[in-house]
């Protein structure tokens, strides 16, 4: 009897064995080489936009087509090292220039903490507008300019 296991015993070790190496190779050509993963770009990441700028100032400068046009230097800070302006739009509604920035920033993506300062500039059409005052907020920073048009036609005595 103890002869039988010992014959019998090496026959399934190297059944085992022999069956144990199939599955490992099975499984070696189920994974992809490192070459063959996708890089990890934004598109492949993802990304998260909103309106995280943080404005702290906006300056009105007058530039080369005045008064048909202004120009507006927003400085602020965005929240991480990740994250960047997308777009800067504005709306015009009851004399105030609406500003709103977008911003962008990877998800699933370890960032620095802290306060990172940009700087946009952006040029508002005027040349359609009466005289008057008119406002440009930027996600709460707010400052006016007195806009004196050639659109008004000059009153004539009759």
């Amino acid at each position: 009897m103890n002869k039988k296991i010992f014959l019998i015993a090496p026959i399934i070790i190297l059944t085992l064995t022999a069956c144990s190496f199939r599955i490992m190779e099975q499984a070696q050509e189920a994974v992809p080489a490192p070459t063959d993963l996708p890089a990890h770009t934004p598109s492949a990441v993802g990304l998260a936009y909103g309106n995280d700028a943080l404005v702290s100032e906006i300056l009105l400068k007058p530039n080369a087509n005045w008064p048909r046009e202004i120009v507006v230097f927003i400085r602020g800070n965005l929240p991480d090292g990740c994250t960047k302006t997308d777009s800067v739009t504005y709306q015009f509604i009851d004399n105030l220039f609406k500003i709103e920035i977008r911003t962008r920033r990877p998800v699933e993506t370890a960032c620095a903490q802290g306060l990172v300062p940009f700087e946009q500039e952006l040029t508002i059409d005027t040349a359609e507008l009466l005289t008057g005052t008119y406002r440009v907020n930027a996600q709460g920073a707010e400052a006016e300019f007195y806009l004196e048009s050639s659109l008004e036609a000059p009153l004539t005595g009759g």
